[in-house]
C-alpha cells in the first residue's frame, strides 16, 4: 500500500519535473531565455572576423540623418585621448633593470620627479622612446593630457574611429540594455536594419511544420514572439561582429602609439 501511494506521488512529480527540464531546454535552445545587453556579448569570435562580412553589415545599416550628424559631432569635437586605463593597456610597466638589459643608452633620471632611477623601479617606456616612473607619469596623464612631458608627442587616437558601433548604440537608445521587452528590442533592431524582417521570415520557414508549432505550444511561445528573438539575436550578432572589427582596428591604432615618432614618418 505504502509503494502504490509513494508511486502516486512521485511519477506524476517525476513527469512535471522532466517536463518543465523540457521546457525551459527549448526555450533556451531557441534563445527566450537570453537578456540580449550590448555589453554582454553574444557570439564568441573563435577566428579573426570575417571582414567580408563586416562589410557587408555595414552597408546594411540605416542610420537616420540627425542622429549620423549627432555621432559625427560628437566625434570631431576632440580626438579621442587615451585615458589613464588605455594608457597602461598600451605602455605596460616594467623593471628597470629589464629596461637595461635590452637598451645601451638608457636614461639616469625621471624628468618628472627629477630622482635617478634605480633597478627596482617600475618605468613605463613611451612610443618616443622616453623613461619615467610609473607613477610619475600616471600622474602626469591625469593631471594634464596623454602627452610625452618631454618631446611633448600626443598619445591620442584619430578623430572617428568608432563610427558604426556608435551609430547602432545612439540609434538603439540609452534604455536598450534595460528593456526586457522583445517587441521594442525587436522594433529598435528594425530600425538600424530594415532587412532583418525578411532574414527573420526566411527563418521561420523552418519552424512551420506542425511539430514545431506543437513545440512552440509546448514551450509558451508563439511565432511572432520567434520572429523577434531571430531578429534580436542576429543584429547582436552583427554588432558582435562589428566590435570585434572595430577591436581589431583599435589594436592598430594601440600598436602604432608605440611605434617609434621616426618609424611613424616612414610609413
Amino acid at each position: 500500500m505504502n509503494s502504490k501511494i509513494f508511486a502516486a506521488i512521485f511519477v506524476p512529480v517525476v513527469i512535471v519535473s522532466l517536463l518543465i527540464t523540457a521546457v525551459c531546454c527549448l526555450r533556451s535552445w531557441l534563445g527566450f531565455s537570453e537578456s540580449y545587453r550590448l555589453d554582454v556579448p553574444l557570439y564568441q569570435q573563435h577566428d579573426g572576423p570575417d571582414l567580408e562580412e563586416y562589410s557587408h553589415c555595414v552597408s546594411q545599416l540605416r542610420i537616420s540623418d540627425d542622429v549620423k550628424k549627432e555621432v559625427e559631432i560628437l566625434f570631431q569635437e576632440k580626438p579621442k585621448t587615451l585615458n589613464l586605463n588605455e594608457f597602461c593597456e598600451v605602455f605596460p610597466t616594467t623593471q628597470y633593470a629589464s629596461f637595461r638589459k635590452n637598451v645601451s643608452d638608457e636614461e639616469e633620471s625621471c624628468v618628472i620627479c627629477q630622482e635617478q632611477f634605480n633597478e627596482l623601479n617600475n618605468i613605463r617606456v613611451l612610443g618616443c622612446s622616453h623613461i619615467f616612473h610609473s607613477h610619475c607619469i600616471d600622474r602626469w596623464i591625469c593631471r594634464n593630457s596623454a602627452c610625452c612631458p618631454l618631446c611633448k608627442r600626443s598619445y591620442s587616437l584619430p578623430v572617428g574611429s568608432c563610427h558604426v558601433i556608435a551609430y547602432i548604440e545612439k540609434r538603439l537608445g540609452p534604455r536598450y540594455n534595460l528593456d526586457s521587452s522583445i517587441t521594442r528590442k525587436e522594433s529598435a533592431w528594425l530600425d538600424v536594419y530594415p532587412d532583418l524582417q525578411e532574414f527573420a521570415d526566411k527563418k521561420l520557414i523552418r519552424y512551420s511544420s506542425k511539430a514545431w508549432s506543437a513545440a512552440l505550444i509546448f514551450c509558451l511561445a508563439t511565432k511572432s514572439k520567434l520572429r523577434g528573438i531571430i531578429i534580436i539575436r542576429e543584429g547582436h550578432r552583427r554588432y558582435d561582429l562589428m566590435m570585434s572589427v572595430e577591436e581589431l582596428q583599435m589594436e592598430i591604432l594601440r600598436n602604432e602609439l608605440r611605434m617609434p615618432s621616426h618609424e611613424q614618418r616612414h610609413r
